[in-house]
């Protein structure tokens, strides 16, 4: 692909939460808030890191190219053996119907590709949350989308999630619905764990980096690892 890509192993999330949340707003990843940090010891992120363009304007489109065009691998090689899926959760703003009907998946996706819910969380206000199950036909578009990096993450999973019950699972208990951010501690506790791979984007938008974390199983890091680096290297 580029050799402008390195890769950093979190095997600490306690000690390298600094590190690991640095481009990313604090709630995030706030360790500071969490009284039993003791189950992260079971749990290894994988940063894939490509350099960004240090001011040089004329190379952030091959930088995206090259950043998006790495996870479209990853993801299409996974998709014969895993379900795949977006979620994605809105800010929280007025209720209304132009939104309602907007919700935060394109219309032109397969209506039986996304389920999506509306969440009131105080008076005339909502939040909007919805998971999308990747495809062929719609990879390129929800990796794109991904770029909202508080609001969206993918999930790779064993199980069919693409249930009402899950997203408004996932929307009680991991999204500060205040503003709609999501908190990656919680996540791991749910979702990283019977194989499970929880991908967000990281880094500051390109000028010094960008870059794709997964946060998955301590014992499935090495295997993960292999199969990244040989994505990287072909």
């Amino acid at each position: 692909m580029t050799n402008n890509i390195s890769i950093s192993i979190y095997t600490d999330l306690i000690k390298d939460s600094l590190r690991i949340n640095a481009w990313n707003r604090d709630e995030c990843f706030n360790i500071n808030q969490e009284t039993d940090k003791s189950f992260l010891i079971n749990y290894n992120i994988i940063e894939i890191i490509f350099e960004g363009t240090h001011g040089n304007n004329d190379l952030y489109n091959r930088l995206l190219i090259n950043y998006n065009s790495f996870l479209n691998k990853y993801l299409f090689s996974r998709l014969t053996n895993q379900f795949i899926y977006l979620y994605s959760v809105s800010d929280k703003k007025q209720k209304s119907k132009i939104r309602s009907y907007k919700g935060v998946f394109s219309r032109s996706l397969n209506i039986n590709d996304y389920i999506e819910t509306e969440i009131n969380v105080e008076e005339n206000y909502t939040i909007i949350a919805g998971l999308a199950k990747v495809t062929p036909s719609n990879i390129d578009y929800l990796i794109g989308a991904l770029s909202y990096r508080s609001n969206n993450l993918i999930i790779l999973s064993d199980k069919n999630l693409l249930l009402h019950q899950n997203v408004e699972y996932i929307t009680d208990n991991i999204v500060d619905q205040s503003n709609g951010v999501i908190n990656y501690i919680e996540l791991c506790k749910i979702y990283s764990g019977s194989n499970n791979i929880i991908i967000r984007e990281g880094g500051d938008g390109g000028d010094q980096e960008l870059s794709w974390q997964f946060f998955i199983e301590k014992e499935k890091c090495e295997e993960i690892l292999s199969y990244i680096k040989l994505l990287i290297d072909n």
